[in-house]
């Protein structure tokens, strides 16, 4: 299981490596940085002086964008659609954000990566993560060659979310948990991970959906923590009881549009939460959600 896993890594790895290559040999005319086999030792952010760390659910409409702070370092988890990016880089500027020491593409869909064309053209970006595909789950829209395209062209390296790399950045640590093998629904695709900052946690579930979640819980992943934000905006398909049984959050964050016309957040997620009593907030409803993490605190502030 182990020597297939590996093997499967270091394929999808090279293929994604082949793709890049391709948009900036096909646009550009030169060679674009490849994907590092090695990404846990290429990026560690160097320690700031920062006394708290934030947790920030900016409000991109029916998407996804998170920004972990420190300082003026940031990592930024999505961007919503692409007439988002403006909105996310005017957060992030407001928010004193300088550079991004990584950004983290959960996977290919607009609602998730579409903002990210416009955030790797206006700031400095250390290192992009992304989930590793295969030929035939690699998706050929416009947003994604895009996506792709601009990582080239600004000469950004790119590192596969391999399970169980540990990224550190200031006060924090941030460690990937999927996806755990390749699926033709990209949703399972997504980068699954769990920040720790000092001695709060969060789970970011991305789009993932029962199956991912399903296979990660069985890997015997560290599921515990304090904020969890719920997969797929809250769709049903990405309620699954045993794994938030297992994460037993004390929060849960959704990010979805007003007046969605998909009609997230589902009611299974909405009546698991009222039936635990685990506080819920959501962007649809409060705008931003910030959590503010000290070494003896969390606190959390909205609109």
């Amino acid at each position: 299981m182990e020597r297939r896993r590996i093997k499967n890594a270091v394929k999808s790895a090279v293929f994604v490596i082949f793709l890049i290559c391709c948009a900036a040999a096909l646009i550009y005319g030169h060679s674009d940085p490849s994907l590092d086999r090695n990404p846990t030792a290429a990026y560690t952010v160097k320690q700031t002086d920062e006394e708290s760390v934030s947790v920030h659910f900016i409000d991109v409409g029916q998407g996804n964008s998170t920004l972990i702070q420190c300082g003026t370092v940031g990592v930024l988890i999505d961007a919503g659609e692409r007439e988002a990016g403006d909105t996310v880089c005017d957060y992030l500027r407001i928010n004193g954000i300088e550079r991004l020491g990584c950004v983290l593409a959960t996977h290919p869909h607009s609602d998730h990566i579409g903002g990210l064309i416009e955030v790797l053209s206006s700031f400095p970006v250390d290192t992009v993560i992304m989930p590793a595909l295969e030929e035939f789950n690699t998706p050929t829209t416009s947003t994604y060659e895009e996506f792709l395209t601009t990582i080239a062209k600004k000469s950004i390296p790119a590192v596969p979310a391999n399970p169980g790399d540990e990224y550190t950045f200031g006060d924090c640590s941030l460690e990937i948990f999927g996806p755990l093998s390749q699926d033709e629904e990209l949703n399972n695709m997504s980068v699954v991970c769990r920040l720790t900052a000092f001695s709060s946690t969060f789970m970011f579930l991305a789009d993932a959906e029962k199956e991912e979640l399903s296979e990660i819980e069985n890997s015997g992943a560290i599921l515990d923590c304090d904020v969890l934000q719920a997969g797929h905006h809250g769709s049903d398909t990405s309620v699954l009881t045993s794994f938030l049984d297992k994460a037993e959050p004390e929060y849960v964050v959704i990010s979805c549009g007003k007046n969605n016309r998909y009609g997230f957040p589902g009611e299974k997620i909405t009546d698991y939460l009222k039936g635990e009593s685990i506080e819920s907030y959501r962007t649809d409803l409060l705008g931003n959600i910030v959590f503010t993490c000290s070494k003896d605190k969390m606190t959390v502030t909205t609109g």
